[in-house]
């Protein structure tokens, strides 16, 4: 690589390469220029400036948006694109295309979940070791096609998510893609990637919640930023209010400093120590750990003309209107133009499995922010409107898994 060569001449050499490594049944000499080209480019990548690497990095992305490039090479070249938004490269020059190669590429996950458990016994290739790969694949054709069809997913779906991951605004974006969106979430009980894709693009992004603290006759409103579940946003709102000024004579329960710093994406799940787990009393007998809830979390229906809550026993035979942990804060039930949500001291103890808030990806941060608090004339106008409103009991049954 000593002679130089333009951005452009790169990128088609490195196309080239992954077309040849197919075309020769990956044969050991292509596979090593291939192997030193890529390495120069990871290179260029890591080590070079803007001016050095966006050139390489665009001229890379353009050959994403050639109609004619099969989907193997076109996930090999994703995931190189990838590499580069990593170290810094615009994460929204070549989104467009990996979006929508992926979405056909999930359509089919069922179909292809099905066939790798009928050749290799398992639908998901990562779970067996990568030394093993190559004899399973030497087993027939199919196998090796439909092996390379579930890498293809993978080398997508990490590009993806290594962009969405870094933009609220790709995220948006993304979730206009409804054929993408659908694909993403049918396929997330056959494929990972698909659900790691369908918890970011089901997530909630720049969006604000009326809290009324029923107890402490205060109120604010919060913003949530990449917030995947209403467990995800318990756990980041206790923390928010807690760590409020009007809090600081608070002397219940605190959110644990772990499990924010887990929810806020701040730390990996597999960072922290046992000794941390310990510590904090956070993980049960048989290794799960559970957030709990600090309040009781209802919708605004729940609060009665007569200004009573409806509590579950006062719901029956109907169900409570609840905040449910398993949906989403896309699901509140909103009042003019506004979700809300009713705290009050717990009915009953609840809590959350760390699955619900733990981070999908290194680079997503999430956060519920306290924007702004309600002067008590504000709160006591919102709570009157919710009473005079008509409502109807809740025809909605709690998620299947409970909370």
């Amino acid at each position: 690589m000593a002679t130089p060569i333009s951005p452009t001449e790169l990128a088609d050499r490195f196309v080239k390469l992954l077309l040849e490594r197919t075309a020769s049944n990956d044969a050991d000499e292509v596979r090593a220029r291939f192997q030193k080209t890529y390495e120069f480019l990871e290179s260029v990548f890591q080590t070079r400036d803007d001016a050095q690497r966006n050139p390489v990095f665009q001229a890379l992305a353009a050959r994403l948006h050639d109609p004619e490039l099969p989907i193997w090479e076109f996930s090999c070249l994703a995931n190189t694109c990838g590499i580069a938004v990593e170290h810094g490269a615009d994460p929204g020059y070549c989104i467009a295309p990996i979006l929508d190669r992926i979405a056909g590429q999930l359509r089919g996950a069922k179909e292809l979940s099905e066939k790798l458990t009928e050749l290799v016994g398992t639908p998901n290739l990562e779970t067996i070791p990568e030394d093993r790969w190559e004899g399973l694949a030497n087993r027939s054709p199919e196998t090796a096609l439909r092996m390379r069809e579930f890498l293809g997913i993978g080398f997508n779906g990490r590009a993806a998510m290594t962009m969405l991951c870094r933009s609220a605004e790709l995220r948006e974006r993304a979730r206009a893609h409804e054929d993408l969106v659908l694909a993403a979430v049918e396929a997330r009980a056959f494929n990972p990637y698909a659900h790691f894709l369908a918890e970011v693009l089901l997530a909630t992004d720049d969006d604000d919640v009326l809290v009324l603290d029923l107890d402490r006759n205060l109120g604010f409103i919060v913003r949530l930023h990449a917030v995947r579940s209403n467990a995800h946003f318990f756990t980041l709102l206790q923390d928010a209010l807690l760590a409020h000024p009007t809090a600081a004579d608070w002397a219940g329960e605190r959110a644990h400093d772990v499990l924010v710093q887990i929810a806020k994406g701040e730390r990996m799940v597999d960072t922290v120590t046992p000794a941390e787990w310990q510590a904090g009393d956070l993980m049960n007998e048989k290794g799960e750990v559970f957030d709990r809830a600090i309040w009781q979390f209802y919708q605004w229906p729940a609060l009665q003309p007569d200004g009573e809550l409806e509590t579950m026993e006062k719901a029956h035979p109907y169900h409570p209107w609840w905040v449910w942990a398993e949906l989403y804060p896309r699901d509140i039930v909103e009042l003019d133009g506004m979700k809300i949500v009713l705290l009050t001291k717990p009915e009953m103890p609840r809590r959350w499995a760390i699955g619900f808030f733990a981070p999908v990806h290194p680079a997503l941060r999430s956060s519920v922010e306290v924007r702004s608090v309600l002067k008590p004339e504000s709160v006591a106008g919102w709570l009157q409107r919710i009473r005079e409103t008509p409502r109807e009991d809740n025809p909605n049954p709690p998620p299947a898994s409970g909370n």
